[in-house]
């Protein structure tokens, strides 16, 4: 028998993410550090598995290999539980095509949809002195520069 270990990555705020438009992801990004802050951020730029022809910012998985909510959860679905959809038709292994696929467009829209709204929940303590500290620990660090607070 083989095992593999899953770390399933949160869902809640997902769909927030997927509104931040590429532009603004990829303003943000400086591969050569030419502004020398020692950050040298690298977006992930993938093809979409709708259309080939385009190149998409990957900003799901830990890697940035999904450019959407919806390419995720049917690549979760077809790598993680054998379920082809017809953006990923074909299983992890095989050759063939599943026609037509398990999960129709309509189902992997409502998962869609009930992934992309998770919401994140309202943050507390606002002016708990261990938070306060935590958001000048953040920002003395660097991590800003990459990762915008809001």
């Amino acid at each position: 028998p083989f095992f593999s270990v899953r770390v399933a990555p949160p869902l809640v705020g997902l769909g927030l993410l997927e509104a931040v438009p590429e532009s603004a992801i990829l303003a943000l990004a400086d591969p050569a550090d030419a502004n020398g802050d020692g950050i040298s951020g690298r977006p992930a730029l993938i093809e979409d598995p709708s259309d080939p022809t385009k190149i998409r910012l990957g900003r799901f998985t830990y890697k940035g290999a999904q450019a959407t909510v919806a390419h995720q959860i049917a690549y979760a679905f077809n790598r993680d539980m054998g379920v082809t959809t017809s953006l990923f038709p074909v299983l992890d292994g095989d050759t063939v095509a599943q026609t037509p696929p398990e999960l129709s467009d309509t189902e992997l829209g409502h998962m869609n949809r009930y992934v992309s709204l998770l919401g994140v929940a309202a943050r507390r303590d606002l002016a708990d002195p261990v938070a306060l500290r935590g958001e000048e620990v953040f920002t003395s660090f660097g991590c800003v520069k990459c990762h915008t607070p809001t």
